[in-house]
């Protein structure tokens, strides 16, 4: 038995805290793929439709939610992309159509 499991003993037996035993600081790491709870309430309607979706996917009610939350912030992520694209095409664009005209001034 390790001093580690005497002070487990010892925590249960409410000597936590004391010089003697104390527990061990939890750990603050992030773990990859480790679910978090996210309690939240919704409509009637609103769960129905989840719930469907989930049916029809395959997927749990939690499964459901989570994929389709991922999914808006992809295509948040997308949008942002795509307008990024689009103002530097016009942009090329732009400053082609000035310099052809500053050529044909000439």
């Amino acid at each position: 038995m390790t001093s580690s499991d005497f002070c487990v003993i010892g925590y249960a037996m409410g000597q936590a805290g004391t010089e003697r035993c104390r527990m061990p600081r939890k750990s603050r790491r992030v773990l990859p793929g480790k679910r978090y709870p996210l309690n939240m309430r919704t409509t009637k309607e609103l769960r129905d439709k989840i719930e469907a979706a989930a049916t029809f996917s395959g997927r749990s009610l939690v499964q459901e939610v989570e994929a389709r939350l991922e999914e808006s912030f992809l295509r948040q992520n997308l949008a942002a992309l795509m307008r990024e694209h689009i103002e530097n095409t016009a942009k090329a664009v732009a400053d082609q159509l000035i310099n052809r005209l500053k050529e044909q001034g000439k």
